[in-house]
């Protein structure tokens, strides 16, 4: 069993500048992440392990430990992204584990005038990232720009109901276009469809961010645009945010299955 715990330390409020299209942001937190869990051995078992992505910037401390015979090491994906691997020798009966991370974290404000990049690697369709005429009509017209790609945050933010029944539907963009329902999940997969018919290069990013409707830090999804520079800048259609992320979003993995071809 897995567990996941935020608490928030320090909060710092602050007023964003005029260019971004939220009016508050959030500019400095400071918070603990607690991963927990147990594991259940039976039967004879040489080796066993269980690993997390943690965030990917910010760590200023970091404490892992468990039951039993238990080594840690952090290791990466294929990808880049940052995991705690723990491994047991020989584990018996009931095992329990905690990973304790205190993350200090800034309010990110890109204010890039450049120009879309290119790359086709993050243009293409994916599982969730399917474009159809109606998708290629809700992008029209059509433009690589910053510009365009901030227009395209504020028609999916106006778009699509926020609405908590769909949390683990992770429903394919096509589908978002028609019932225009969802959380941050559909959100992303919409306004990453339209950029991607724009031919503006996007990529997703996973991680943990404050809710006001729900008033906890939940698991969030937003995207990236590549620029011209080789900059990744922020989109998050559920909070209308261009350019801009408040400090209370914290980044666990970059590009999180999403991006790839269906196979």
């Amino acid at each position: 069993m897995k567990s996941i715990t935020l608490l928030v330390l320090l909060l710092l409020v602050a007023t964003a500048n005029a260019e971004v299209l939220n009016a508050k942001s959030v500019d400095n937190v400071r918070v603990k992440i607690t991963y927990s869990g147990l594991l259940d051995v039976t039967g004879t078992v040489q080796k066993a392990n269980i690993s997390y992505y943690v965030p990917q910037e910010g760590i200023t401390a970091m404490d892992v430990t468990g039951d039993g015979d238990m080594n840690w090491k952090e290791i990466s994906d294929q990808l880049g992204n940052k995991l705690i691997l723990m491994e047991w020798t020989r584990p018996t009966g009931r095992i329990n584990y905690d990973i304790d991370i205190t993350v200090q974290n800034s309010a990110k404000r890109t204010e890039s005038d450049n120009a879309v990049g290119t790359d086709d690697r993050y243009l293409a369709q994916t599982q969730y990232v399917r474009i159809d005429d109606n998708i290629r009509q809700l992008a029209f017209p059509y433009e690589k720009s910053l510009k365009r790609a901030a227009e395209l945050t504020k028609f999916v933010y106006d778009y699509v109901d926020y609405d908590l029944s769909y949390v683990g539907k992770n429903v394919p963009s096509n589908k978002v276009a028609e019932e225009k329902k969802g959380v941050c999940v559909e959100h992303a997969n919409l306004l990453a469809a339209l950029l991607r018919t724009n031919e503006i290069p996007t990529r997703y990013v996973v991680g943990y961010a404050y809710s006001t409707v729900q008033e906890k830090f939940i698991g969030h999804v937003w995207v990236e645009v590549l620029d011209a520079a080789g900059n990744w800048v922020p989109f998050d259609p559920t909070w209308l945010q261009a350019g801009h992320l408040v400090a209370t979003q914290i980044l666990i993995s970059l590009d999180h299955v999403k991006t790839r071809l269906t196979q």
